[in-house]
């Protein structure tokens, strides 16, 4: 167990590894709505004042070395880093957990389109209803969300009015409200 918990420790930082200091780094255009302004300024400096990103329909500036290291990835990449973030969320570490949780939100977000991680969802659902903590509970119902997985979204609707706690209940429910009114 202790080499399966630093293989993924290595694995995950292979994902979320920064550029090396020698790279040259500079800001691409890329086509972006609803990048928070938070965001774009601490990738490429502030944006210029009276400027809404929210209603913004043209381009905003973002580093190269993040936007384009997972669009070289081939497909094989792209079906271990599903396999392995499944496996991921069975490993009995909480830190593990974790990021597991914060790599499928971010991969399911960002690049739906290149992993499918419908086989983590029963996985999700069972940490949603039985997590002791409830920041990894709001964790799996983010993860949930961004995977958008059909059978699971109605599993929640029907289970999500016994959630005890009103904040991982609010949450559940605005999650359920995107999925099915974002269509």
């Amino acid at each position: 167990m202790k080499y399966i918990a630093m293989y993924l420790l290595i694995f995950t930082l292979t994902l979320v590894a920064p550029a090396p200091a020698h790279a040259q780094v500079s800001c691409v255009t890329v086509t972006k709505k609803n990048l928070p302004a938070r965001a774009h300024a601490q990738m490429c400096g502030p944006v210029t004042q009276g400027t809404s990103l929210a209603n913004r329909q043209d381009t905003l500036q973002v580093n190269p070395y993040i936007a384009g290291s997972y669009e070289r990835r081939s497909k094989a990449w792209w079906n271990t880093l599903e396999h392995q973030l499944t496996l991921s969320l069975d490993v009995p570490y909480e830190q593990v957990e974790e990021t597991a949780l914060q790599n499928i939100i971010f991969f399911a977000t960002h690049h739906g389109e290149k992993v499918k991680l419908n086989d983590a969802a029963a996985r999700l659902l069972g940490i949603y209803r039985n997590h002791d903590q409830v920041t990894y509970r709001i964790m799996a119902l983010a993860a949930l969300h961004a995977i958008g997985d059909e059978s699971a979204m109605q599993q929640l609707n029907q289970i999500v009015e016994d959630e005890a706690s009103n904040r991982v209940r609010h949450v559940a429910i605005a999650a359920l409200h995107d999925h099915y009114y974002r269509k």
